[in-house]
């Protein structure tokens, strides 16, 4: 009984198999024997018929550069056509092949193919009111850009703020329309602020030399610009700005008071971080026991750069820069800073700048009102600065926080350099993030 069920399960299918297999030999024309129009023939030939036109586009421009031609058949190369140009058509006819052709009005056609042509129709108005930045190459135009519309000369320049108003799309691009009225690409636009992009290129272009490093962050923005600004040099008394962070944090903590006196004795000259005595400053130069206030010692060094002031903090303030004072500081500037040696980067001077800002206490006035205001980084900016400089032989640097609107950090460090390439490198800085 089931031997003669599978038998005859056998014979039936074979059939079925030999059917198929005749069928894929056949070659089928949905539309071959219909009597059907040109364009239902392509409704039922096209596979992707979305791939083309079934309407006249409102604004056709050519897609890419391309070739019209004088037969349907499109044989007959006609002209040739620019990327963005706009086109006339006349009518959408069908290919008795059933393909989709534009007629143009200079008796030309094409293939009605969403490939070749798109439709450049506003799409959407949005209504802006915010401040973006130009990006490089940046063109603007008198109306709505169009394919036929020429940029116009305008007086923007790259990485400057514009106030855009609004915004229009279209399939293929948007714009973005100033507050004057003129109209630019919106990829031509940048809503963070990209000033720091044109410092970069300033500095690699002008500044990128033997004994020079440079380091820039805006501190809004976070964002850094520099010049070899991981290459150690030796720092001279740029090495101050740790112990005056470290004391003016322990006031802020409460651990010392800006009124607290200290003696000067002859063992503020002796321990790990202390200057010759006989440097700058104006405190005498050998040990009298006198006593001075923790805010006098640190509005000397600040704004002299004293030495003595300098050491008498370091051993009253930081014990002798014991490890709590070079954990604090490790930690601000990613490694332990030589207090011995000094060799330090100018970016770990920007970031212990930085550290001062964030403080928001007394030294950084005290750093604005300095006896070295006349040179280096503030000598050519009509702003406040803060800064610390440090000179030794052939070192000069200076490490600040310059005042713009958006404020700042610039350090510059060089080696047998004239004092006045700090103040170029500042004033072009300047220019830019002011």
């Amino acid at each position: 009984m089931n031997m003669w069920k599978t038998s005859r399960q056998k014979w039936f299918i074979l059939p079925v198999l030999c059917w198929f297999a005749m069928w894929s030999f056949l070659e089928l024309d949905p539309a071959e024997n219909l009597n059907v129009s040109p364009r239902e023939k392509a409704l039922l030939t096209q596979v992707s018929f979305g791939l083309f036109y079934q309407e006249i586009p409102r604004k056709p421009l050519a897609a890419q550069d391309l070739v019209t031609f004088k037969d349907q058949d499109l044989k007959q190369v006609d002209k040739q056509i620019p990327l963005n140009q706009a086109l006339e058509i006349q009518s959408l006819i069908y290919h008795e092949d059933g393909r989709p052709l534009f007629k143009l009005r200079d008796g030309g056609y094409l293939l009605a193919s969403r490939s070749l042509v798109y439709d450049h129709h506003l799409l959407k108005t949005e209504t802006f009111d915010s401040q973006f930045w130009l990006e490089p190459g940046a063109q603007f135009y008198k109306e709505a850009p169009s394919a036929q519309t020429k940029p116009i000369q305008v007086s923007y320049k790259p990485y400057q703020q514009v106030r855009i108003v609004g915004k229009l799309s279209y399939p293929r691009s948007q714009f973005g329309l100033t507050d004057k009225g003129e109209y630019v690409a919106w990829s031509s636009l940048s809503q963070e602020d990209n000033r720091i992009q044109r410092v970069q290129e300033i500095l690699e272009q002008k500044y990128k030399e033997d004994g020079v490093g440079v380091y820039v962050k805006q501190l809004t923005t976070n964002q850094v610009a520099g010049v070899k600004a991981d290459l150690p040099m030796y720092s001279a008394s740029i090495t101050k700005l740790p112990y005056l962070y470290y004391v003016q944090q322990q006031v802020l903590d409460g651990n010392l008071k800006w009124t607290d006196n200290y003696a000067y004795t002859k063992e503020t000259e002796d321990y790990d971080g202390a200057y010759d005595p006989a440097g700058t400053g104006s405190l005498p130069k050998e040990p009298t026991g006198q006593k001075y206030s923790l805010k006098e010692l640190v509005e000397k060094a600040a704004k002299e750069s004293d030495n003595v002031a300098h050491n008498m903090l370091g051993y009253y303030g930081t014990d002798s820069s014991n490890a709590t004072f070079h954990q604090a500081i490790r930690k601000i500037v990613g490694q332990t800073w030589d207090v011995v040696d000094r060799e330090v980067t100018p970016e770990m001077a920007g970031l212990l700048m930085e550290a001062i800002y964030l403080q928001k206490g007394e030294l950084l006035e005290m750093l604005k009102q300095t006896q070295f205001d006349d040179q280096r980084i503030p000598k050519e900016l009509p702003i406040p600065v803060a800064h610390k400089i440090g000179d030794a032989d052939a070192f000069h640097h200076d490490a600040s926080i310059v005042f713009t609107k958006s404020p700042y950090v610039l350090v510059v460090f060089t080696e047998n350099k004239d004092n006045n390439l700090i103040s170029h490198i500042s004033k072009d800085i300047y220019e830019v993030l002011k």
